[in-house]
C-alpha cells in the first residue's frame, strides 16, 4: 500500500503542518510578551510609541489625551503648563532627538526639538524640551515633568 519514502513524506508534512500551525498559536503570546515591556529593548521601543504619542496629542491641541499620558501626581502641573502654552504659542513640529534610558530601562529623559510661533507673530523658533518618563508594568510608561533646556526666543 504505502512504501517506506511515502510513509516518510506524510511524516515531513505532518510535521510541517503542525509547526506552522503552532506559529500561529505561540505568536500571540509573543507579541503580548514584548507588550509588556519585559525586556530593556522592548520598553525603548515602547517609550518612543508613547513620547510619540505625547507630542503629537499636545502637536494638534489635544491636552486630554496628553494628560491621560501622565502620571497622577504630574497630571495638575502638566494641565497648568499646557493651558499656559496653548494661549501663548502654536507648534509647528516636534521631533523626538534624544533617548537616555536610566535605571535599567525603567526611566527615561528623553529631549524633543520644539519648533513653535508665539501668538500673534509668525516667527518660528526652536526649543529643546526635556521630558521624563517612568515606566511600571501596571501602567506603562507615563510622563512625570519636563523642562526647557534650550530657548532661542
Amino acid at each position: 500500500m504505502f512504501d517506506r519514502d511515502r510513509w516518510r513524506q506524510a511524516f515531513i508534512l505532518l510535521l510541517v503542518v503542525s509547526v506552522f500551525s503552532g506559529c500561529a498559536i505561540v505568536t500571540p503570546f509573543v507579541a503580548t510578551y514584548k507588550e509588556m515591556g519585559v525586556s530593556a529593548a522592548d520598553r525603548e521601543r515602547l517609550l518612543r510609541e508613547k513620547v510619540e504619542a505625547f507630542n503629537r496629542a499636545v502637536y494638534w491641541g489635544r491636552p486630554e489625551e496628553a494628560v491621560a499620558l501622565a502620571k497622577d501626581e504630574s497630571k495638575q502641573e502638566l494641565k497648568r503648563l499646557l493651558r499656559s502654552r496653548r494661549r501663548k504659542e502654536k507648534i509647528v513640529e516636534t521631533k523626538l532627538d534624544f533617548v537616555d534610558m536610566l535605571d535599567d530601562a525603567y526611566k527615561a529623559d528623553v529631549e524633543v526639538l520644539v519648533r513653535y510661533y508665539k501668538v500673534p507673530y509668525y516667527v518660528v523658533t526652536d526649543r529643546i524640551e526635556k521630558q521624563s518618563w517612568e515606566f511600571s508594568f501596571t501602567s506603562g510608561w507615563e510622563y512625570v515633568t519636563q523642562e526647557t533646556l534650550d530657548a532661542n526666543s
